[in-house]
């Protein structure tokens, strides 16, 4: 009966898996199409510019132009590799471009420390938090609900630090890339 039930989940998950690739080898597909058609046809170079945001799109995730896009490339080349595209692609709002044309991360020395600052200061308030209850609670877990609900407990406000860490994960990305670009040469 387990098997059957586990086998059924497995089907189900595989077909939409499936249906999932096979939308987005669709798209690409309909797109070579498009884009043959619009070199075969001569037409002007803003229908191939269309279709190659939609497979950037596809490719990326994010909805951004050719241009942005070869500006994430050539910034991931001087980086020599270091980061992922899907790093640089989510810190686009920290972005600005010098005279060059060139991207480089738009973060004063404030933003850097109130991000670090505020990393700390969730750390340590989880850490003194788990110690005072600790302290607070120690000697009267008497059976196993108590322990159950300081263990909740615990567990809940490490999930709840995690979710604000998390908020500012971006924030630390784009500081180790800003970092990176300082130590490049010029």
């Amino acid at each position: 009966m387990i098997k059957e039930i586990i086998s059924l989940i497995n089907t189900i998950v595989g077909k939409l898996f499936d249906k999932s690739i096979n939308k987005k080898n669709q798209e690409t597909d309909l797109n070579i199409k498009t884009l043959n058609m619009v070199k075969d046809h001569n037409l002007p170079s803003i229908f191939k510019n269309i279709v190659e945001e939609k497979q950037i799109k596809l490719l990326t995730g994010k909805n951004v132009n050719i241009c942005f896009a070869e500006k994430i490339q050539n910034l991931k080349i001087k980086l020599g590799g270091n980061f992922t595209d899907e790093q640089l692609y989510s810190i686009e709002k920290f972005y600005k471009e010098n005279a060059n044309g060139e991207l480089y991360i738009n973060l004063s020395k404030k933003d850097i420390f109130l991000t670090k600052f505020f990393a700390i200061f969730i750390l340590t308030a989880f850490g003194l938090g788990i110690m005072f209850m600790t302290i607070i609670i120690e000697g009267r877990i008497n059976d196993i609900r108590d322990f159950i609900l300081y263990a909740s407990a615990i567990f809940f406000s490490g999930c709840i630090c995690l979710f604000i860490l998390n908020t500012i994960s971006k924030d630390f990305i784009a500081i180790n890339i800003k970092k990176r670009l300082e130590e490049l040469p010029r």
